[in-house]
């Protein structure tokens, strides 16, 4: 899904250009529309859990997963719908790997979305996301990542998808099984 490269540190770290300035409003959009879609998918596994727990009142499941990160709260998810659910109706089980390994992708990129140092990003659409020290040779080094507006709006609307497989998982479970 994402273009990698590193970049090695010369002596010092500096920008010869900042494009975040020209591309800014292309960016603040998309990033703040898939930021936005990862909110509401956030809620939705929120519910999610606490529908497992108790359908009747969410109070103690918003409870259990009040100050999780959001990856402990897929594999919550995870455990709690594979060990409560997929004995009694194992046919959702290809549907539920498939949400799960959605949302840990979705996590990854919303991370490299919102710990990237935009200020990095080059004219051809690398920003950098994490340093990296290589312990055989000393060097610091900079993972880079190609974000484009393109490529976020894309991965915005894939939340909206995931969301919705999300949202009718848990539905069909509380129909099909939890009634």
């Amino acid at each position: 899904m994402i273009n990698k490269r590193v970049e090695q540190l010369d002596q010092y770290d500096y920008q010869v250009e900042n494009y975040i300035e020209k591309r800014q409003t292309r960016y603040a959009l998309a990033i703040g529309q898939f930021l936005i879609n990862f909110s509401c998918l956030e809620h939705e596994l929120g519910r999610g859990i606490a529908e497992i727990i108790n359908e009747r009142s969410h109070g103690a499941g918003y409870q259990v997963i009040r100050g999780l990160r959001f990856i402990a709260k897929v594999e919550l998810f995870k455990d709690m719908y594979t060990s409560m659910i997929l004995p009694i109706k194992p046919v959702f089980r290809g549907e539920l790997s498939s949400i799960v390994k959605d949302l840990g992708a979705l996590n990854k990129f919303r991370n490299q979305v919102a710990h990237s140092d935009w200020s990095t990003l080059t004219k051809d659409y690398y920003v950098r996301t994490s340093i990296i020290t290589d312990d055989t040779d000393g060097y610091v080094k900079f993972q880079l990542v190609k974000m484009t507006p393109t490529l976020i709006k894309r991965c915005a609307k894939k939340v909206e998808s995931v969301y919705n497989k999300l949202w009718k998982f848990v539905d069909n479970i509380q129909e099909r099984v939890l009634s």
